[in-house]
């Protein structure tokens, strides 16, 4: 037994987990105040839509810290049947490749349709996270 940072007994593999704990709290702390930036894009572009006379919904998708795309829902806009928000962000990003995808994060103001939280999927991105922020 030795003393843990907590200053209670643990054992040498205590305290590296323990120690783990911490560095992933403090990277969360990091992605968080970066999850804010980029919830605010997706705010910002659910404004401009609702500015368009459109449906205020915004979606930026992030890689590696790299705003790819953003978009704002364009279905009232443009009269389509498809063109939500996160479509619109996965259309400005532009071609990437698969491995690209597979590391971005979708930022979004409203959880996803069906369609959206299949587009990711759709583009071989098995590990597409989606954020949202209510507005």
């Amino acid at each position: 037994m030795v003393m843990g940072a907590s200053g209670r007994a643990c054992r040498a593999n205590d305290d590296v987990e323990e120690h783990s704990r911490a560095r992933i709290v403090s990277v969360a702390r990091t992605a968080a105040l970066n999850m804010d930036e980029f919830l605010q894009i997706a705010i910002r572009e659910a404004e401009q839509g609702l500015r368009e006379g459109g449906i205020p919904i915004g979606a930026v998708l992030v890689h590696d810290g790299k705003v790819l795309g953003q978009g704002h829902n364009r279905r009232v806009q443009r009269g389509s049947a498809i063109l939500h928000a996160e479509m619109d962000a996965l259309e400005n990003a532009g071609r990437q490749k698969a491995d690209v995808y597979a590391r971005c994060v979708m930022y979004t103001t409203l959880s996803p349709c069906v369609m959206c939280a299949g587009g990711p999927v759709g583009v071989r991105s098995t590990s597409c996270r989606i954020r949202r922020a209510s507005i």
